[in-house]
């Protein structure tokens, strides 16, 4: 490209080519005179062209090969905290239900022991202790269903605890 940019510039001798030239035959492209008063012919101002577009169409095609990546990954990340934030909410949906249920069954023993039905192994005063200790619990239970469940959830521990507080009395 440079020896026919500057082939014009080559001192000629009679009967030759231009020195560096030799066995050369000049392009039939046009060309175009710079105000370097070089000669570019067309044809290396194509090439030149044709390849900045392929760097260009390159370049575009990282750069939405990145914005596409970086999309996926976000929506990933957010997939991933959602299932994190229902396993949450259901592990303390189970929570309550098992503390609720586990207060209930203290209460009935507790019934069966003082109406005479079933004879307990534990004496009176631990049942009770260990029912205020359920109770305590349940209460906890329920602020993390407070805290991370939906409004449906809530209205429905708020009757379950209700239920919960008039089978066992005194809590």
């Amino acid at each position: 490209m440079f020896q026919r940019i500057y082939s014009h510039l080559s001192p000629r001798t009679p009967d030759s080519e231009p020195l560096g030239c030799q066995g050369h035959t000049p392009p039939r492209t046009p060309t175009i005179l710079l105000r370097t008063r070089a000669v570019v012919h067309l044809g290396d101002l194509l090439d030149v062209i044709e390849q900045l577009v392929t760097i260009a169409a390159v370049l575009l095609g990282a750069l939405a090969t990145y914005w596409t990546n970086a999309a996926t990954e976000q929506m990933r990340n957010r997939h991933e905290l959602l299932t994190r934030w229902d396993d949450k909410k259901l592990s303390a949906y189970e929570g309550y239900v098992d503390t609720v249920r586990s207060g209930i069954f203290i209460a009935v023993q507790l019934y069966e022991h003082r109406a005479g039905i079933r004879a307990s192994e534990q004496a009176e005063p631990e049942m009770v202790l260990e029912m205020s200790a359920a109770a305590r619990l349940r209460g906890q239970a329920f602020e993390r269903i407070m805290l991370l469940g939906g409004d449906d959830a809530v209205e429905a521990a708020h009757v379950l605890n209700a239920s919960a507080s008039d089978i066992q009395p005194g809590m």
